[in-house]
């Protein structure tokens, strides 16, 4: 028998490239929370919700209405981690904490708010950073992506970014590197009130970038 070539092996079984192993991929699919993942909940927030403008991705989205509503899932503790998620919200209201990098101790690392004038605020340990006004607008689904780097004093980062689609910007809308976290980040939050029907989507973490379109 002739040698195979390994050209032609190549052309008819081509090598399957695998996906990024997130920290974190919760796409709020089928009943309860996907990929064998869990997730504690607060004030019973919905995430099974299909009504529109859910789903923001697939079949089902997470929605909560009420106040404080939230979500958390733990993973491994990272000095350096990246975010990502999908969000749509009905009527906007100023200090509104919507996304949470947390540490073990459930204390805020960086906490993403929300304002009623479509700014977005990003909190970083006691430092805080705002975006221009109109970055978001009342019943528009955004995407955020969010960057955290432990620091040893005061030069923590957290960077944020946001983008109409899954297109990731070139540069942050909010930045700093002057912030006091010294801690580990090994939680992420969904969160949303009672006066703007928040609903989330796609919620990724990783410990490398993550870049647009993520899968």
């Amino acid at each position: 028998m002739a040698q195979a070539d390994y050209s032609t092996l190549l052309f008819l079984n081509p090598p399957t490239a695998s996906g990024p192993t997130y920290l974190v991929k919760q796409g709020f699919e089928g009943t309860g929370y996907d990929n064998s993942e869990t997730w504690t909940e607060n004030a019973s927030p919905n995430e099974d919700y299909a009504t529109a403008p859910a789903p923001l991705v697939g079949s089902q989205s997470w929605q909560t209405a009420a106040i404080g509503g939230e979500a958390y899932r733990n993973y491994t503790a990272n000095d350096e981690v990246w975010a990502y998620g999908i969000c749509n919200i009905q009527t906007l209201a100023n200090n509104r904490i919507i996304f949470a990098i947390r540490n073990s101790s459930d204390s805020g690392l960086v906490n993403i708010k929300c304002n009623a004038d479509g700014s977005m605020s990003m909190v970083n340990f006691a430092t805080t950073v705002n975006t221009s006004a109109g970055l978001i607008s009342n019943g528009t689904t955004f995407h955020i992506w969010v960057h955290y780097i432990k620091g040893t004093g005061a030069n923590s980062t957290g960077e944020l970014y946001v983008s109409a689609n899954d297109t990731k910007p070139g540069s942050p809308q909010a930045t700093t590197s002057v912030a006091g976290s010294t801690t580990q980040a090994s939680r992420v939050a969904v969160m949303g009130w009672n006066d703007g029907n928040f609903i989330w989507d796609k919620v990724r973490v990783d410990d490398v970038t993550i870049g647009s379109a993520p899968e």
